[in-house]
């Protein structure tokens, strides 16, 4: 896997920007963290994964996995689905809704949640874990995968601080 990560809101540019009040629309100001990741994993059978993460850009939060498999592409928008699309020319338009997490503006077009939680999985994660429980058994994503998940995440820590591939 190869990885790069960044911290965005803290850069000679964003710093520009802020200073000439272009930066008005972002919030968000985290401290001693990246709030940019893009890490590409390639698997042993020659298929590869991107993964693109980002919670400072205009537009709202933006989680996206895409796997080019060798038989077809499975594409994961986590966060702005398109089930919803609205279009306002004024924010005030939908000033009382709730669209979606670190939206900047209602105006223009958006896509609000219909149900943020189930579509971000978490309504099924915790009817798992208590369904797990009530039938002693493993959850479904048990433990093995928490694992996995961690080495992952670890490795592609690794790969960008690095600047190189990073091998499991």
């Amino acid at each position: 896997m190869l990885c790069d990560t960044a911290d965005l809101i803290h850069t000679p540019a964003s710093d520009r920007a802020r200073q000439a009040g272009a930066h008005q629309w972002i919030s968000a100001n985290p401290v001693d963290v990246e709030n940019w990741a893009n890490l590409v994993i390639a698997f042993e059978d020659g298929s590869r994964g991107h993964v693109i993460v980002s919670d400072v850009g205009l537009g709202g939060l933006n989680t996206r996995v895409t796997a080019f498999m060798t038989d077809g592409v499975i594409k994961a928008n986590m966060t702005a689905n398109d089930a919803i699309e609205t279009y306002s020319p004024d924010a005030s338009g939908f000033q009382s809704e709730y669209f979606t997490e670190k939206l900047e503006t209602k105006a223009g077009w958006n896509r609000p949640s219909c149900d943020e939680d189930w579509f971000r999985g978490f309504a099924q994660e915790i009817a798992d874990f208590v369904n797990a429980i009530r039938e002693n058994r493993e959850p479904r994503s048990g433990i093995d995968l928490a694992v996995a998940c961690v080495d992952v995440i670890y490795a592609a820590y690794q790969s960008a601080e690095t600047g190189t591939r990073i091998t499991l």
